[in-house]
């Protein structure tokens, strides 16, 4: 076995050991396994599909409207910073602002597929938009587990501004290896009849100075960036909605399995800070639930931790959304960045209004029922959902 294929098998080993660890979990603590799961599809009713499923409806068709390039005219001149000149981007930017990562990532995924980005743009764009939504950080992080709508809207505003430095840094890091490149390429001239090997025709019809000379990576910034057309999506309301339903349906699934992942790796009897750190790197809403349990006077900043950190949960997630050539490794690498930046911003903003930060000395125990539906208005929307996704079908 060579190095390539042992480092293949590393990760293959880890995901099935992992695996065989959660099989017995179930067996050894099934009352631990049933709650989590339980408590994945609470969370799902109410509070995903209520909060989540309009917004991606309606994020999806304002993009495709020609509001897309009036809303987002506030954020045209961040969005030039970065680079990216599409008259779209900004829209996508305020959708992530404002309804979340799903929405940010859904965002950004049909950008790209209409051409209107490229790749790495789409990975710029992610670093920026990606994070928790107002209604999660203030509605349920501050007014419901903090018991303080102030502390929420203040770490609403550090997770923002970390997410606007880290989306400028990942742009200079970009240019500076763009550059790298650039200058890497020999500039030497060439003749008329040489050819580039494993190039295809994208140089054949390129223009050429009088001297005969061309550089191959300005030929290349020339080609026009658009996604594959097998990746084109249908325009529309219909697939609008049947799309928003397949998503809702796979960020239900993400959220009900690390919800059980969460519950079984806790061990019973544990303390709420060895809740916490177990829950950090997995599963966002368990983590900051953990962290208000405690008594530490630091409930705030350990939430801000775990909105910055996001969890496991988060990134499959966003995974998901997107098309697989979209590379998620900018988004990995800021989050580096964007913790200590958002615990930075946290306490700038908390020393101006210490008394916006004052936290609640209990926890709710109804957690994230911020935005619930009544179980008739529940009954209906899944009517709606399944007419589009049967008319989607006949189609």
């Amino acid at each position: 076995m060579n190095s390539s294929q042992r480092k293949h098998a590393i990760p293959v080993w880890a995901g099935a050991i992992g695996a065989a660890l959660c099989a017995a979990s179930m067996l050894l603590r099934p009352s631990a396994a049933a709650d989590g799961v339980l408590r994945g599809l609470a969370l799902c009713y109410k509070s995903v599909i209520p909060a989540l499923f309009p917004f991606l409806v309606l994020s999806r068709l304002i993009l495709e409207s020609p509001l897309a390039n009036i809303l987002g005219l506030a954020l045209r001149p961040y969005t030039r910073l970065l680079s990216i000149h599409s008259k779209k981007a900004p829209a996508a930017l305020l959708c992530g602002v404002l309804g979340g990562f799903a929405c940010g990532a859904r965002s950004v995924d049909a950008l790209y597929r209409a051409g209107e980005v490229d790749r790495e743009e789409s990975a710029l764009l992610l670093v920026c938009c990606i994070g928790s939504g107002p209604g999660f950080v203030v509605g349920s992080v501050g007014g419901l587990m903090l018991g303080s709508a102030g502390a929420g809207w203040l770490l609403l505003a550090a997770q923002l501004c970390a997410s606007l430095i880290c989306g400028l840094a990942a742009a200079l890091w970009a240019d500076a290896r763009a550059w790298r490149r650039r200058a890497a390429v020999p500039c030497a001239a060439q003749s008329d009849d040489r050819e580039y090997p494993n190039d295809g025709d994208h140089f054949r019809d390129f223009p050429r100075p009088a001297g005969g000379e061309i550089h191959k990576a300005a030929a290349l910034r020339t080609l026009p960036n658009t996604a594959p057309k097998g990746d084109a999506v249908a325009r529309g309301f219909v697939p609008a909605v049947r799309d928003a339903v397949n998503a809702t349906l796979l960020l239900c699934g993400y959220v009900t399995l690390f919800s059980f992942f969460a519950a079984i790796a806790v061990p019973d009897g544990a303390s709420a800070f060895a809740r916490y750190i177990t829950c950090l790197p997995l599963e966002v809403t368990s983590a900051c639930r953990a962290a208000c349990e405690t008594a530490s006077p630091l409930r705030t900043q350990f939430c801000c931790a775990a909105l910055s950190v996001m969890g496991a949960s988060v990134f499959f997630q966003v995974r998901a959304l997107l098309a697989p050539d979209i590379p998620l490794l900018p988004l990995l690498v800021s989050r580096v960045l964007h913790l200590p930046l958002s615990l930075l911003v946290l306490h700038l903003l908390t020393s101006f209004f210490p008394g916006a930060a004052a936290a609640g000395l209990s926890l709710d125990p109804a957690i994230l029922p911020a935005v619930r539906m009544p179980c008739d208005a529940m009954f209906v929307l899944f009517l709606l959902a399944a007419a589009a996704c049967g008319a989607g079908r006949r189609k």
